[in-house]
């Protein structure tokens, strides 16, 4: 029996590098490129293209080539391609003919064809150190079989779909992140109560809707409310929606006058929005009249230590809203409870005091895009991975994928450009499939 070393000394042997694009010869001008070794789950894939011409093979003939991978600590031999000459195929079809079945090998290639093999087999331990890939070449006559010129790969470090190539999570837009620290930013999917809740104030004075940005602690609510369109506007994930604003007034006085001075405390808010940022249109505003605001009298009553407190939050509790309600409260104790809401709560209901700014985040296409590019790779479909990531080749998420799929087609200057760019970013995980490339050399292809 041939030994192991006589095989490899009788042999010819190329040197090549995993996932090269160059074309390596074997017999009869038949050519190899494009291989890739990988491992997929619990399999290994090996594929590659062969080119076979015309005259690959002579008519009488056969030729089988068998993949066979291995190292010191195993060995795998992979299904043969077949290339029949003109009669030769005739006659394995006769053959099969007489016993009643069909002539079909595994892989049957036709001359002056380039053929796609593609095998998976089950993973083993062993597959995970250097291999070495032999395509055996062997010539089938009339009566005899010939063992022709084989290709070798060197020891190779096996290539693996690199472990750190990770979903991309969408991005999280800077209008979102501030709306932790500033409570009238929402996003319109968000859970708000509209009423109990109700945001920064802007502050008016009794009986009228003339804002004062000197009034109380209007000017930095103005301030707060500018910096956050500010940063909206700015933020090309986020889009505007609406902005909602609700006035009201102390309950003193008509009620239908309170509701009218309400509205105008709102549009007043609305027009300083206006003059702040006038790239916002009056249409995306949702101004809303909300009357005498006996609910927020009730809440300051509540949380205030004031004498008589809890007959004030009776008479609101179970007095109908209106004038026969505020008629109580101006009774009460001889008036003397009233005399302290109009001196310290009054003032705080003043105000169009609820408002929101409503905004929602652009779908991040570019994540998603990434993200499909990457269940391509995984499918070893590395050309649509590469169409699609290229798409998004600004966005610097994508280029630990780009340099994953040029690694895998063997391009391996260009998969170094980009894994040292996602490194340069700050993506560790490129750090990794940077490795497998950074250590490899480039050897030169010579016959033995």
């Amino acid at each position: 029996m041939e030994t192991f070393i006589n095989r490899i000394t009788k042999s010819l042997s190329f040197l090549l590098l995993l996932c090269s694009m160059t074309a390596f010869a074997v017999e009869g001008n038949i050519r190899l490129s494009e291989l890739i070794v990988t491992k997929r789950d619990v399999n290994l894939h090996v594929s590659f293209y062969l080119t076979v011409p015309g005259n690959a093979v002579a008519s009488k003939f056969q030729k089988q080539l068998r993949p066979h991978i291995f190292n010191e600590k195993g060995e795998a031999w992979l299904d043969p391609i077949t290339i029949n000459g003109n009669l030769k195929q005739k006659q394995e079809e006769q053959k099969a003919a007489l016993s009643n079945s069909v002539y079909n090998p595994v892989f049957l290639v036709k001359r002056g064809t380039i053929f796609a093999y593609v095998k998976e087999i089950a993973y083993e331990d062993w597959m995970g150190t250097n291999i070495t890939l032999e395509l055996g070449v062997t010539q089938h006559g009339c009566c005899d079989v010939d063992t022709l010129e084989s290709i070798y790969g060197a020891e190779l470090t096996f290539l693996r779909v690199p472990a750190t190539i990770k979903r991309t999570q969408a991005i999280v837009s800077n209008t979102k992140r501030q709306a932790e620290r500033i409570p009238f930013l929402r996003a319109v999917d968000a859970k708000d109560s509209t009423l109990a809740d109700r945001g920064s104030p802007v502050r008016f004075r009794q009986g009228s809707a003339q804002l004062y940005r000197t009034y109380m602690s209007n000017d930095e609510t103005l301030k707060a409310i500018d910096d956050a369109l500010s940063i909206l506007q700015s933020d090309n994930k986020a889009l505007l929606s609406k902005i909602t604003i609700i006035g009201f007034a102390s309950p003193e006085g008509d009620p239908e006058l309170n509701y009218r001075l309400s509205e105008k405390r709102a549009k007043a808010l609305r027009d300083e929005i206006v003059i702040m940022h006038p790239e916002i249109s009056e249409d995306q505003f949702e101004i809303i009249a909300g009357g005498e605001d006996w609910q927020g009298l009730r809440k300051l009553v509540a949380q205030s230590e004031m004498r008589y407190r809890d007959e004030i939050l009776d008479i609101i509790d179970n007095t109908p809203e209106g004038s026969i309600r505020e008629l109580r409260l101006r009774r009460l104790r001889g008036g003397a409870p009233y005399r302290s809401l109009i001196d310290l709560i009054y003032p705080q209901l003043r105000d169009a005091c609820y408002i929101r700014v409503w905004f929602e985040e652009k779908p991040d296409m570019e994540s998603r895009i990434i993200n499909e590019a990457i269940e391509d790779i995984e499918r070893n479909l590395i050309d649509d991975a590469l169409e699609q990531l290229l798409t998004v080749e600004y966005d610097q998420r994508s280029w630990n994928a780009l340099g994953t799929c040029y690694l895998l087609k063997g391009e391996i200057a260009k998969a170094r450009h980009y894994f040292v760019q996602a490194v340069d970013a700050g993506n560790d995980d490129a750090k990794s499939n940077l490795l497998l490339i950074s250590t490899k050399e480039t050897i030169n292809l010579e016959t033995n």
